[in-house]
């Protein structure tokens, strides 16, 4: 039986996109019935990582700066030919990009001369408030569009693309976010409200993401709970939130980009992973929390409330607003027992739902049917 040949594309530098690919790549190798190849920048810091897998490719050099970006840019062309002829040479029968970027677009164009199909992981439908620009959301909405198939990490955001695209839900496969196992709890935890409880906003502050929200609540918290801390930890603008974080107590805040190797002892030291948000296609934050066994609390936008079992691995609050947040945090603080049932049901799900071995599996599917499908056409 000829093997599928499979090339996963992804030439960003950091964040969760090379996290999510190397755990993606490490479970897809171990599939017999894929030959699978690699494209990845040399940029990448799991660039090393992901090599180690020994896996044939052809990588490239991006950029690492302004500077190098413009520059690189030129020489777009001349790469897209090398990708092409290796597409061709290796006869790829599926790229899979497994997130968009900036030059996925022009690459996009060049595989569609090939007799490759292209599938994308699109982990969110269109930019998020904060972060939208006409130039993001152009070639975001370019890169979806020269796609083959699609994989999307909700319902969310396939309702998003049927709705705005009109894409064939023929040809899109839900399939959720896999867990980066940072810190791996051995066991559930318990909280004391005896004890300092520590609550954790952790990621990119963005204004969509409800910091402000959390604050407020924060502030209502420590008049009941003078031991609450609250971690802040992530790269983002600041400065909206300063006259009211100048006023509390108990609140650390680390305000830049965060390494990987940081990440493990930001999620074993907190108590309580909380998700403000006022929308979200999905969120990686979650599956990291599952993973150490940490309860989340999430608002009920769409993207969230799909990742989170409410009752179960999580509490999803009752609508976005400060005093929403209050009573789903003082009702785990004041309840040991749910904190500790909702640490085990997130353990739980961080190894069978959303296991890479189950989501490799469901991946592999999808790039059949795909290869399938494309066959028949």
């Amino acid at each position: 039986m000829k093997k599928l040949r499979v090339l996963v594309w992804f030439w960003g530098r950091r964040g969760g996109g090379p996290r999510y690919t190397l755990e993606l790549i490490k479970e897809l190798s171990k599939h017999s019935e894929i030959e699978l190849h690699l494209s990845l920048s040399r940029q990448s810091e799991l660039f090393q990582e992901s090599i180690d897998l020994e896996l044939p490719g052809i990588h490239v050099t991006t950029y690492d700066s302004l500077a190098t970006l413009l520059i690189s840019s030129l020489k777009l062309p001349v790469i897209c030919h090398k990708i092409k002829k290796y597409i061709q040479k290796n006869e790829i029968d599926i790229v899979l990009c497994s997130m968009n970027h900036i030059w996925n677009s022009v690459v996009a164009r060049m595989i569609k001369k090939t007799k490759a199909r292209y599938m994308l992981v699109v982990h969110d439908a269109e930019p998020h408030p904060g972060e939208n620009n006409m130039a993001r959301s152009f070639l975001l909405s370019e890169d979806i569009k020269q796609s083959d198939a699609v994989i999307t990490l909700t319902n969310s955001v396939s309702k998003q693309l049927s709705q705005k695209y009109s894409y064939p839900s023929d040809r899109m496969f839900t399939i959720p976010h896999g867990v980066f196992e940072y810190f791996k709890a051995k066991k559930p935890r318990t909280i004391s409200c005896e004890k300092p409880i520590s609550l954790l906003f952790f990621g990119r502050i963005l204004s969509y993401k409800g910091l402000d929200i959390l604050l407020e609540a924060f502030q209502e918290l420590k008049k009941k709970f003078p031991l609450l801390v609250l971690e802040i930890v992530g790269d983002g603008n600041i400065q909206p939130y300063k006259s009211r974080l100048s006023g509390l107590r108990g609140v650390n805040l680390t305000n830049r980009w965060i390494q990987e190797s940081e990440i493990e002892g930001i999620f074993k030291n907190s108590d309580l992973c909380v998700l403000p948000y006022r929308e979200a296609s999905q969120s990686g934050v979650i599956p990291i929390a599952y993973a150490a066994g940490m309860p989340v609390v999430v608002t009920p936008v769409s993207g969230l409330k799909e990742q989170v079992i409410d009752g179960e691995t999580g509490l999803v609050t009752k609508g976005v607003g400060s005093r929403y947040l209050v009573d789903s945090i003082e009702n785990l603080i004041k309840n040991p027992n749910v904190y500790k049932k909702l640490s085990s049901g997130a353990i739980s799900t961080a190894k069978t739902d959303l296991g890479w071995e189950n989501i490799s599996v469901r991946v592999s599917k999808a790039l059949n049917l795909v290869s399938n499908m494309m066959h028949r056409e």
